[in-house]
């Protein structure tokens, strides 16, 4: 027996077909339905909207309030000037969508909420720092890299008067929750020593090869560890084999408490298999409140497609 149903709207929110994985509707569908397109938010939107956010997250700390403006006026600019500069002709990983806007402020808003008390000179250094790590690390080029220094450094100069850029600005900008209990700036060196005194127990439990330690190793051990901290926190690491992108993931996963998940591929792996290995995940985290880091390391490649099929589902 069938069942008539009637009133019943279809509206579908689609990707445009030159994204990847996307594939074109047909014509024979489209000529049933109207087609709206609907762009980004324009620079008086995102200040409308993201202005709204920093109001409302800089009453956290009240003598900050009266910096909301400037605060979005700022992200905004530099976020237009970076989608404008950088395009995936360039990378193909060179997106900017408001999504950045978001993880921007709730980086910001992750940092202040535990705090009691931050000067201007603190809140431009956080600015700058969550500015570094969104748009700066997926750079390639050194003189790209150098282009966001040097524009951070000019936004913040214009939208920020009267303050110590010295205090605000000096690089490097680390910031870290290891050696205290909140997110702060943190000297280099005390870094690498706490750092050193951590691996020295993490080659004894988990690992035999020892690391070298040096400036950048330092620097991506907080990316890292800033992705692990964030709810729902994911990172893709880029570099060419051996370079201790997966070891340095344990190794942060380590510090933080998180046990390390990492699926084990043979000849027959399949897309079953790979399914079956995420519910597992999803039952220790969701379940049983694990907390859990999932490692895919490059070794992993045979698998690329079904990994592809099931972002997309």
């Amino acid at each position: 027996q069938w069942v008539k149903l009637e009133r019943i709207q279809f509206v579908g929110a689609c990707n445009p077909p030159t994204d990847p994985g996307r594939k074109p509707l047909s014509h024979r569908f489209l000529r049933h339905v109207p087609v709206i397109y609907v762009d980004y938010p324009g620079e008086l939107s995102l200040k409308q909207i993201y202005g709204t956010f920093n109001r409302a997250m800089l009453r956290i700390i009240p003598p900050l309030k009266p910096y909301a403006d400037a605060l979005t006026n700022a992200m905004v600019e530099f976020y237009l000037l970076s989608q404008e500069h950088f395009t995936v002709d360039m990378q193909p990983h060179y997106i900017y969508s408001p999504r950045e806007m978001t993880r921007w402020v709730r980086g910001l808003y992750e940092a202040l909420r535990p705090l009691e008390t931050l000067t201007i000179e603190g809140l431009v250094r956080l600015w700058a720092h969550e500015a570094l790590r969104l748009f700066q690390d997926r750079l390639v080029q050194p003189e790209e890299r150098q282009w966001t220094e040097e524009h951070i450094d000019m936004i913040a100069r214009k939208h920020f008067i009267n303050i110590d850029f010295h205090t605000a600005l000096a690089r490097p900008i680390l910031y870290s929750n290891w050696l205290s209990k909140d997110y702060l700036p943190i000297e280099q060196e005390k870094l690498r020593e706490y750092v050193k005194a951590r691996l020295k127990v993490f080659y004894e439990e988990e690992l035999d090869v020892q690391l070298v330690l040096f400036n950048e190793v330092l620097d991506h051990v907080l990316r890292i560890d800033r992705v692990f901290r964030q709810p729902q926190g994911h990172v893709l690491l880029i570099g060419v084999s051996g370079s201790g992108k997966t070891t340095l993931s344990r190794f942060v996963a380590w510090i933080n408490g998180l046990n390390v998940f990492q699926i084990k591929v043979h000849n027959r792996y399949s897309s079953a298999e790979f399914d079956e290995d995420l519910r597992n995940v999803l039952r220790r985290s969701g379940c049983k409140g694990e907390r859990i880091a999932f490692i895919l390391d490059e070794s992993n490649v045979s698998i690329q497609r079904l990994i592809i099929v099931n972002i997309h589902l």
